[in-house]
């Protein structure tokens, strides 16, 4: 499963046909979870040195905000139209021109 996110800078016309999605198998996860870590282990001691009281609504914005920061940093995107073929893979690549090779 992929994730979604909103279309930007694209031409209008391409709007409707293109989305950019995560591309998950490109991700550099080491990267990733120590931006998470990081950022969220800054908030914690700024809310513990200042006694915030913040809601757990607040506080679970910013740990999404850190997940989509994180994200846009460390996964790379790519697009995603009807013509796609999110299930093919190099595997299948290779298998492909094997079979038009003994043909």
């Amino acid at each position: 499963q992929h994730l979604v996110y909103p279309q930007q800078n694209l031409p209008s016309e391409m709007s409707d046909h293109v989305q950019r999605v995560f591309n998950y198998e490109c991700a550099d996860w080491s990267n990733w979870s120590s931006h998470i870590d990081e950022s969220l282990t800054k908030f914690l001691d700024n809310y513990q040195q200042k006694d915030c009281q913040q809601s757990a609504t607040e506080l679970y914005n910013i740990l999404i905000d850190a997940v989509k920061e994180a994200s846009n940093m460390f996964i790379p995107s790519k697009q995603m139209c009807h013509h796609s073929k999110p299930y093919w893979s190099e595997n299948l690549s290779q298998l492909s021109i094997k079979l038009r090779e003994s043909q």
